[in-house]
């Protein structure tokens, strides 16, 4: 009987020590996320915009490739069938210089440009020409053709030219001025100076009108 009682003891110092070496459990308060979320609002915005930025580079990329696509499906024999460009426009004004200056300097309310032929054909025209660099004479015409490799100017429409050295008047109905040399060229016109009228049906003259020669055979004007 005495052994029982000290084994029952025993028993119990022994329960008594495990209950006190036994950790306590937390109370539900006292529990605690095993991890912690750092996703926030600036987060997600901030993941967006990458987002919305990664998109926009690939969009750009799409349309550039697209370019490339379409530009490598141009054949290089389709090139010359492309029309030459040309411009219109209002107001003009043209000047032409050399070395001495002035040669000559337009003035137009429209034009048209081919690139191709380097031609300008003017409307309600009008130019002043110059000789060593100083004015000479005016043109007046409804339409005048310019070649800009030439510095030519042609009129087949009727055109005027008034000397702004002398008090003479050339009217003709064809008229080529030609830069280079200083000469205008006149087909079927009237010279009016001074010393009286002249009627021809082919005549060359200086800028100035000063000097002038008057024959029934001479440049046809095209």
């Amino acid at each position: 009987m005495r052994i029982l009682y000290i084994l029952l003891a025993f028993v119990i110092i022994f329960s008594l020590g495990c209950k006190k070496d036994k950790p306590e459990s937390p109370k539900p308060n006292d529990i605690k996320p095993l991890l912690k979320s750092d996703v926030t609002d600036k987060t997600l915005n901030d993941a967006e915009k990458v987002l919305d930025k990664k998109l926009s580079q690939e969009k750009k990329q799409e349309i550039k490739d697209k370019a490339e696509d379409a530009a490598k499906k141009i054949k290089a024999e389709e090139v010359d069938n492309i029309p030459q460009i040309k411009v219109d426009t209002s107001d003009v004004k043209l000047e032409w210089a050399d070395g001495k200056g002035k040669v000559m300097q337009c003035l137009a309310k429209s034009f048209m440009g081919d690139q191709k032929t380097n031609m300008l054909s003017l409307s309600d025209f009008t130019a002043t020409l110059y000789e060593q660099g100083k004015p000479s004479a005016k043109v007046q015409a409804k339409k005048a053709v310019l070649d800009l490799i030439k510095k030519e100017i042609k009129v087949n429409t009727g055109v005027k030219v008034v000397s702004l050295v002398n008090k003479t008047t050339l009217t003709a109905n064809k008229v080529l001025w030609k830069s280079k040399e200083n000469t205008i060229y006149a087909q079927e016109g009237i010279l009016d100076s001074p010393y009286g009228k002249i009627t021809g049906k082919y005549f060359t003259l200086d800028t100035k009108l000063e000097i002038f020669q008057v024959s029934d055979t001479g440049l046809n004007i095209d």
